[in-house]
């Protein structure tokens, strides 16, 4: 018997509702576990719980621009790894 495999943990952060629930839906359909945030303030909790496998921001997120952002902050800065811009 082989062993299951393990479901990848993606942390959605997104100020408006409507998005995060499309993308969560969408990633709960392809069978990834999914745990939402509705600002930065939340993302970070979520982290300090439990570090995801991926996380999905949106990156202009008042609160997450800036020289406040996720990526400066040292104690998160091992939680990014990617970043894509679609300005």
């Amino acid at each position: 018997m082989s062993d299951p495999v393990r479901q990848a943990d993606i942390l959605v952060v997104d100020d408006e509702p409507d998005v995060a629930r499309i993308i969560s839906i969408n990633l709960e359909m392809a069978d990834f576990g999914v745990r939402v945030a509705y600002n930065g303030r939340e993302a970070l909790q979520e982290v300090e719980k439990k570090k995801p496998d991926c996380i999905l921001l949106d990156a202009r997120d008042r609160w997450l621009a800036g020289p406040s952002s996720i990526e400066e902050r040292p104690r998160y800065r091992k939680y990014t790894s990617h970043r894509c811009d679609r300005s």
